[in-house]
């Protein structure tokens, strides 16, 4: 909703990352006036594209967005985002790893292909994914996505909660929780039987600040590399700066 002063917004987000971004148009979305607040030259944070050589322009930062286009929020503000030149592709792989022996693997849009793959590469840790995968988008699913995508002191969150109670139990909401709060580094050393496929996900822990040894970041860990596998590695047409400028017009 256009402002004629500052004094008129009715909400002001302080910075412009992608987060803010997402959650001023959004707000705007639902017909609020909302104030962004940058003290860069540009808005959008990490997402920033650059002319390195003449008509080559390089995403410096941030440049993948799998999680994002993946998400609800995207969902939500997709018919806006197009109408405003943003346009995601991607190729029919989405990770890989190479090591230093010249051994290395590639994966595939697919969580049952990545898995076979893996298998072939790294025996018994194709299954040991696969199987993670299917629990992670199957059973947890809906406890999973809600935690990370709710108010945890709405009543949405109550109703989740208790929700999975009667359909876990106590004991098995502590279970999940137990899991949740498990490092990478215990997870992958229970659960993988090779170094290579530790290493080809445990740098997807990285990508939300943790550590292998953090709490949370066997989920995180998990969560991240899954969602991948599943939805690719979607990347701006043209430079990832047009998603922030998308995102801007529509605040």
């Amino acid at each position: 909703m256009a402002l004629s002063s500052a004094s008129d917004a009715q909400i002001i987000v302080v910075g412009s990352g992608m987060n803010s971004l997402v959650c001023a148009a959004l707000l705007a979305q639902r017909g609020k006036s909302v104030l962004v607040l940058e003290r860069n030259d540009r808005l959008g944070g990490c997402i920033r594209t650059e002319e390195l050589f003449p008509g080559y322009r390089h995403d410096v930062l941030s440049s993948w967005y799998p999680l994002f286009v993946g998400g609800p929020a995207y969902a939500a503000l997709k018919p806006a985002l197009q109408a405003a030149g943003l346009e995601f592709a991607q190729c029919d792989y989405a990770t890989g790893l190479a090591l230093p022996d010249g051994s290395g693997i590639a994966l595939k849009q697919d969580i049952a292909d990545s898995a076979r793959r893996l298998d072939a590469w790294a025996p018994g840790d194709g299954a040991a994914f696969g199987a993670m995968a299917q629990r992670l988008f199957g059973e947890d699913a809906a406890l999973t996505f809600g935690l990370l995508s709710q108010n945890p002191y709405g009543a949405g969150m109550l109703k989740l909660l208790f929700g999975e109670w009667r359909r876990r139990g106590l004991d098995g909401l502590m279970a999940f929780a137990a899991d949740s709060l498990e490092s990478f580094r215990r997870w992958s050393d229970r659960e993988l039987q090779s170094d290579a496929a530790r290493a080809l996900i445990a740098p997807w822990v990285l990508h939300t600040g943790l550590g292998p040894d953090d709490a949370c970041s066997a989920l995180i860990g998990k969560l991240t590399f899954a969602a991948v596998g599943a939805g690719g590695m979607p990347v701006g047409k043209g430079g990832r700066q047009g998603g922030g400028d998308a995102l801007a017009q529509g605040v």
